[in-house]
């Protein structure tokens, strides 16, 4: 993924309502460590962030985010 569309997807995330406590732990030319909170968990994230055209995963514990 490129630097522009991470910034794209990070700015996506973080405007999100109810997103609070949102912190880039890492990046690498693979991928982010981020953490959040919201109030839905990561299923009502991932409800949220599909209209905005990015799909939220849950794999292994963790929850993955991906333009659609």
């Amino acid at each position: 993924r490129s630097l522009t569309q991470w910034q794209q997807m990070r700015r996506t995330i973080s405007e999100t309502p109810g997103v609070e406590d949102f912190q880039v732990a890492g990046v690498t030319a693979r991928g982010a460590d981020i953490a959040l909170r919201f109030p839905g968990g990561g299923e009502g994230l991932a409800d949220s962030l599909e209209a905005e055209g990015l799909v939220v995963q849950q794999s292994g514990g963790s929850w993955v985010v991906r333009p659609r």
